[in-house]
């Protein structure tokens, strides 16, 4: 299990940081791909949106 603390709005995690069990392996092998990426909520989003049109019309 990969633990999230310490992540914000941006990051991502790749397989490098996944230790699999014995006998598995990725499919994808010619790269580090991502296979999470930290979003912010989309109330938060709209939120942000909203500040950035005011800050627009000033």
């Amino acid at each position: 299990m990969i633990s999230c603390k310490g992540l914000t709005i941006g990051d991502s995690v790749h397989i490098s940081a996944v230790t699999l069990p014995a006998g598995c392996e990725p499919t994808i092998k010619d790269r580090d791909f991502t296979i999470a990426t930290v979003v912010a909520p989309s109330g938060m989003r709209s939120e942000a949106d909203a500040a950035a049109a005011e800050d627009e019309k000033k």
